[in-house]
């Protein structure tokens, strides 16, 4: 690969499996590279060159740091999706999470549903009162509980939304297809794991929960 110098002369970046002449290349020993200048980005020099000649320095092997890379990759593309088919179907954000959960969990009550997504109770109201003057849920009886309701989301806008996620779904399709059985346990174990250390990490200390049970009475919404 070619490029600018500071000099305004071309550089070759080269990259071999053998260092250049001093030793290997790392921060520590740029005093071995006679005739080489400490190439940098910000304070820490990532390769070192000559009049002509840039040498890469090996990247050290992080596996944290590249899961922790993927996993912020993967969860930007999830939000840029789900705002794009948020917007398409004339819903915002929290609506959105809403419908995900019921659809995920079947029908549930407003009571478990709050719990779960931890809204406040009068900010769930108005998100269940919208979204029923809009078509996307019903609200039914509960059958163990006929004085309570549970929520599900109309049928026709639940193939809406199936319709909206087909895509990405054939995605996750395709990428598990092309996993063995073996694989695909341990991105299960490792995704389940990382769920767990998250929910530990957002509740932190206070593991009590902010909307208590009682605060939200299923018979009454």
């Amino acid at each position: 690969m070619a490029r600018d110098g500071a000099d305004g002369a071309t550089l070759r970046e080269r990259v071999f499996d053998e260092d250049p002449p001093g030793g290997a290349v790392g921060p520590e020993n740029h005093d071995l590279h006679a005739g080489l200048r400490p190439i940098t980005t910000g304070t820490v020099p990532y390769c070192y060159g000559d009049h002509s000649n840039i040498w890469v320095m090996k990247p050290t092997a992080d596996p944290v740091r590249d899961v922790l890379d993927a996993l912020l990759e993967l969860r930007l593309e999830l939000s840029l999706l789900n705002h794009r088919i948020a917007a398409e179907a004339g819903l915002n954000g929290a609506d959105l999470d809403c419908l995900e959960v019921i659809s995920r969990q079947g029908p549930t009550s407003p009571a478990r549903l709050t719990r779960r997504l931890r809204i406040h109770p009068a900010t769930m109201t108005g998100i269940l009162a919208r979204l029923a003057g809009s078509g996307w849920i019903e609200r039914t009886a509960d059958p163990d509980d006929r004085r309570a309701s549970v929520l599900k989301i109309a049928d026709k806008r639940d193939a809406q939304l199936r319709e909206r996620y087909a895509a990405p779904r054939q995605a996750v399709v395709d990428a598990i297809s092309a996993r063995s059985p073996d694989d695909i346990a341990v991105v299960l174990a490792v995704l389940n794991d990382l769920a767990g250390g998250v929910r530990d990490a957002r509740l932190g200390g206070r593991r009590r929960s902010l909307v208590p049970a009682a605060s939200f009475d299923d018979r009454h919404h």
